[in-house]
């Protein structure tokens, strides 16, 4: 049954994903009606997603007793999950309600479903980059991550992301409610929003963040390392040669390098009106990389930042000169594609999703 559901999962993500590498193909002489069918479609399937295949996170049992603790025992309750009341308490109440692991299901769905709109309010209700987003948004592992298993850190990132557009578009002080109630569930959500207040700084400052952000790290790691760091009880992780190091480095290559082409990208198409929201994911990855040398706090930090890749890309596609030309985009979509039945078939993925491998 497990494989049957995993085959049906692939399908499932397989034919979405081809609705975004359609629009992707369409000329721009097109119906604008393709666009906005397409991402209506797209909102309505990707947020159905966890609904059908989510449930499964290995911090459940907590879920389950926290409504116990913090209802029969709230003075003896640990600081930690005092400071998250604000989820914790409400899902454990509907773990009370709902037989598991609809309760998980739930919120997923609400998350995701906060996180596109998030992402149809950055690209101004433009449905040809929003079909685009969404589609990228199928190929970053932090989807199946931070929705999936590390719920309560999607949970966070998609109110934070929905605080970034409110913060983009200034109104109001909605914004400033969002990034509480992010920092509130989660804390790493504080350098998340980190990035999108820096990103008004001087293109300079953007790109010396960048460039000195690993030796930061090192630096950083030989000081608190000296004779024992000072004192300060902080874990060191220095990955070496092991496999988990190995795709540690990868990780950091990959979003490094994409952070740079971003930048090249802002300063050549920046007097064509390119938003500099474009530039919080190099600002959160050399943030993120200040901390390389240290396994869970840069995993998480660029986690984060994955979720800004969608609007990112979508946005900057539509002033790259190679896309113009019909066999380049087929090209890009068949990777596109094949690259997506890669990611849903790996064993990190589908446990992830919490199905055995």
């Amino acid at each position: 049954m497990i494989v049957d559901n995993l085959s049906l999962m692939v399908a499932y993500l397989f034919l979405l994903l081809c609705i975004p590498a359609y629009v992707f193909l369409c000329s721009e002489r097109d119906s604008v009606l393709i666009y906005k069918v397409s991402a209506v479609v797209q909102i309505f399937l990707t947020s159905l997603f966890y609904l059908i295949w989510g449930g499964y996170s290995a911090d459940a049992p907590i879920y389950n007793e926290a409504s116990i603790w913090y209802s029969f025992e709230f003075p003896n309750v640990n600081w930690y999950y005092l400071f998250k009341v604000l989820f914790y308490y409400p899902l454990s109440l509907l773990n009370k309600i709902i037989h598991p692991p609809w309760p998980l299901r739930i919120i997923s769905f609400f998350s995701v479903l906060i996180y596109i709109i998030a992402i149809v309010k950055l690209l101004n209700n433009n449905h040809k980059q929003i079909c685009i987003a969404l589609g990228i948004t199928l190929l970053i592992p932090a989807f199946y991550l931070l929705f999936g298993n590390a719920i309560r850190q999607g949970v966070a990132a998609s109110f934070v992301m929905l605080g970034f557009a409110y913060y983009n578009e200034k109104k109001g002080y909605y914004y400033f409610i969002l990034f509480i109630l992010g920092a509130l569930i989660h804390a790493a959500s504080i350098l998340f929003i980190s990035c999108i207040l820096l990103s008004k700084l001087k293109y300079k400052w953007i790109v010396a963040i960048i460039i000195i952000s690993p030796t930061v790290s090192y630096v950083f790691n030989y000081i608190i390392s000296f004779q024992g760091g000072f004192g300060l009880d902080l874990p060191i992780y220095i990955y070496g040669d092991s496999h988990e190091g190995l795709y540690h480095y990868e990780r950091f290559i990959v979003s490094y390098i994409l952070s740079i082409i971003i930048l090249i990208y802002y300063n050549k198409y920046k007097t064509n009106g390119v938003s500099s929201f474009i530039l919080s994911y190099p600002i959160m990855v050399g943030l993120s990389s200040m901390l390389l040398w240290y396994q869970i706090p840069f995993a998480r930090f660029l986690a984060f930042s994955d979720f800004l890749i969608p609007v990112v890309i979508a946005k900057i596609s539509d002033y790259s000169p190679f896309l113009k030309y019909y066999p380049v985009k087929l090209i890009i979509s068949l990777f596109i594609l094949y690259s997506g039945f890669i990611l849903w078939t790996h064993p990190s993925i589908i446990k992830t999703l919490g199905y055995a491998f």
